[in-house]
């Protein structure tokens, strides 16, 4: 079953819509299809029409290619031929898509006299009210009429779908295309009674109006024979004709742009049989070329057998050049990352084992040795891209510098993308020639080329960049050259990293990367929040001295959202609060007096036995209520998740919950021990009774009790 093995069946989506009836997909975005390094980029291969083949996983993106706008223009300038270019586009184009029925039948009443707003002036009204050009009247008239039996049950666009049954139009349109001569209007009308009778389920009568009254007139109007055509294979398909369906869906696919999409979901092979019977109908090689594209671009196809055979029947096919950038775009996405910041270095993602990037390499090698191709440029480019993916980066370079005098304009200057990927991935150490050069490079480069590109580009230079600085010590810069500054706040960011931070933004003489590095610290955090965020870290660690050394380097009258304490940390409670939502001595304690009162009360507790046991009770509440559980955890926190609650004390496969690798403090240990010690000094049995309260298990877990 070797068809089975390479196919998996597509949906009939909405292969039979008209114009302006396909729904885009609900939330799709092209951006979805950004998230991964991709510098064999096909839109200098003037592949426009075919840009949502350009790689997928199993859908298509760029739906404004399922636009009213886009499916509207062929037809329109079809229309604008018609009338020998006598009438401008605009007019045409408000006539057929911008009014109703209902209104062009009130301005004939009125006999064109009556014409609402910018009507008035249009030069197909005006031909009307001279008596001419009314068998077009007519037509638009009944096509407007038609539209409401053609539109597709779609609860999620909120499109309602035909009631009632559009056949008594249908006979109407194949009257009408009978008695008229003039072919255009009457494939026109064939086309609308082909739409009705299939929409109405009088899906015999649909094949007939095809046969009978489209298929000899296809070339009187090329876009809209097609679009008779597309309904036709779906009517095949509803017939259960499958290789007729599938055949007529190709010949839409490789003829008509406005009906490509619908005809590749409306294309589906489910058996050897029907993949052969549709062969057969094949009336050229380039024919039996497209059913090998729609066959090795089924989402789970194994492409390299239909990309061989496309080549033997039509070597100068575009449709192969879209499946070898496809391709590529399948390896860029598996060996350079997705998303960005891989898991692994760029060295290591490249020198794994790569099966599918030597065989396509060893394809390509091929079809420039026969030398019959679309585009020499793409394969060229292709060739040497694909010995950089496979590891082989010094030839790499070297083939790009001996095919570049052979490149079109617009391949020189994805040779220029492609020589400096090359060197960013083979730079070994980053110095300051290497951040100046490189940085000068990509802003001469990026001046050139989209925006999407550049931003690529960008994100595989600092990414390749932090894998460096990472070897070589420098955790200030790796982290903003992954564009995590955010991380600084993270409970779980060592004092060293900081320390090299503040070092770095220090540092006096940048280069122009480290300049740009700094921009993106600058963005978020300024020197003085570098300094509240390790004094921060410090009292996290319980380093208090060291912490209000740093705090004492703040600007006299420092304030920020997180330095003031929303809460009192050494007021004693016995109802449990997590949430300052009360006044709660807020304004009492910034960072540095909490860590220096805590000093004080340290002192006292060694120094004075009399004052030890209300001492103690205050550290303890001074080190618990800045925990995760209490209402100043600012002290030594900069958030605080809900969703960490439900993983507090869990071990399982989704959790493992350790203190010292929690997200945020969690340790109530130390202020555990201050109330035991504040217990054993008191001679206040209330006050005893309370510090016993603080100390009882939780339920959950004794580490993150009180």
């Amino acid at each position: 079953m070797h068809m089975f093995k390479k196919l998996t069946s597509t949906l009939l989506f909405a292969a039979l819509l008209a114009a302006g009836n396909m729904a885009v997909a609900c939330g799709w975005s092209d951006d979805w299809e950004s998230n991964f390094y991709r510098f064999f980029d096909p839109d200098f291969q003037e592949m426009t029409d075919y840009k949502p083949f350009n790689f997928t996983f199993e859908r298509l993106y760029d739906y404004a290619l399922l636009e009213d706008n886009y499916s509207a223009k062929p037809n329109i300038d079809e229309w604008y031929g018609y009338f020998n270019a006598s009438i401008p586009k605009k007019h045409i184009r408000s006539l057929v898509y911008g009014v109703s029925a209902e209104q062009l039948i009130k301005f004939k009443k009125s006999k064109f006299n009556n014409v609402e707003g910018s009507f008035a002036s249009n030069s197909l009204v005006k031909l009307w009210k001279a008596g001419k050009r009314l068998e077009v009247f007519d037509y638009l008239v009944f096509a407007h009429q038609a539209e409401q039996y053609c539109l597709p049950n779609d609860p999620w666009g909120g499109v309602d779908g035909p009631e009632g049954d559009g056949s008594h139009l249908a006979e109407i349109a194949v009257a009408a295309s009978n008695n008229l001569d003039d072919k255009f209007l009457k494939l026109r009308y064939a086309y609308q009674a082909i739409r009705l009778f299939q929409y109405s389920n009088h899906q015999p009568e649909a094949e007939n109006a095809f046969v009978e009254n489209a298929a000899p007139y296809l070339n009187a109007s090329p876009t809209i024979g097609e679009w008779a055509r597309c309904n036709y294979a779906g009517v095949q398909r509803r017939q259960g004709n499958e290789a007729e369906a599938a055949y007529q869906f190709s010949k839409v696919f490789a003829s008509c742009p406005s009906r490509r999409i619908q005809a590749w979901y409306g294309w589906r092979i489910n058996s050897d049989q029907i993949w052969e019977e549709a062969q057969s109908k094949c009336k050229s090689d380039t024919e039996k070329a497209t059913l090998f594209f729609l066959r090795a671009f089924s989402p789970n196809a194994i492409s390299m057998d239909d990309m061989r055979q496309i080549h033997e029947l039509d070597a100068e096919n575009q449709l192969l050049e879209v499946l070898l950038s496809r391709e590529i775009n399948k390896l860029e996405q598996k060996r350079l990352g997705y998303p960005f910041q891989a898991r692994k270095d760029l060295g290591k993602r490249l020198s794994s084992d790569n099966q599918a990037g030597e065989e396509l390499l060893a394809f390509t090698d091929e079809v420039i040795a026969i030398g019959k191709m679309h585009d020499k440029n793409v394969w060229l480019l292709a060739n040497v891209y694909l010995r950089f993916l496979t590891g082989d980066f010094k030839g790499a370079s070297k083939q790009l510098t001996a095919i570049t005098p052979k490149l079109s304009k617009e391949g020189v200057l994805k040779g220029r993308l492609m020589d400096l990927v090359f060197r960013i991935a083979t730079t070994n150490t980053v110095d300051r020639s290497v951040e100046n050069n490189i940085l000068k490079d990509y802003v001469n480069l990026s001046k050139d080329l989209s925006e999407k590109d550049a931003e690529e580009l960008g994100k595989f230079r600092d990414e390749a960049f932090a894998w460096l600085y990472e070897k070589q010590n420098e955790p200030a810069k790796a982290l903003l050259a992954r564009n995590d500054a955010w991380r600084l706040t993270e409970f779980q960011t060592k004092v060293e990293l900081l320390n090299d931070m503040l070092a770095f933004e220090e540092k006096s003489d940048k280069t122009l990367y480290e300049k740009e590095l700094l921009s993106r610290l600058t963005q978020s955090f300024s020197h003085a929040s570098l300094l509240e965020i390790k004094g921060t870290r410090l009292m996290a660690k319980n380093l208090l001295p060291e912490a209000i050394a740093v705090f004492k380097k703040l600007p006299s009258g420092y304030s920020s959202g997180t330095y003031t304490l929303e809460a009192d940390p050494f007021v004693s409670r016995t109802t449990h609060f997590v949430n300052c939502t009360f006044k709660c001595g807020e304004g009492n304690y910034n960072k540095r007096t909490y860590a220096e009162r805590m000093l004080e009360l340290q002192k006292i507790a060694i120094r004075d036995p009399s004052r030890a046991a209300e001492a103690y009770l205050q550290l303890g509440n001074g080190e618990y209520n800045t925990t995760y559980f209490g209402p100043a955890h600012q002290a030594k926190d900069y958030y605080r998740s809900g969703s960490s609650w439900y993983s507090l004390g869990e071990h399982n496969e989704w959790n493992d919950f350790k203190i010292e690798t929690f997200d945020e403090h969690v340790d109530c240990s130390l202020a555990r021990d201050y109330y035991t010690k504040a217990m054993l000094a008191s001679k206040d049995r209330e006050q005893g009774a309370l510090c016993l309260l603080y100390t009882s298990p939780s339920p959950r877990d004794l580490s993150t009790s009180r």
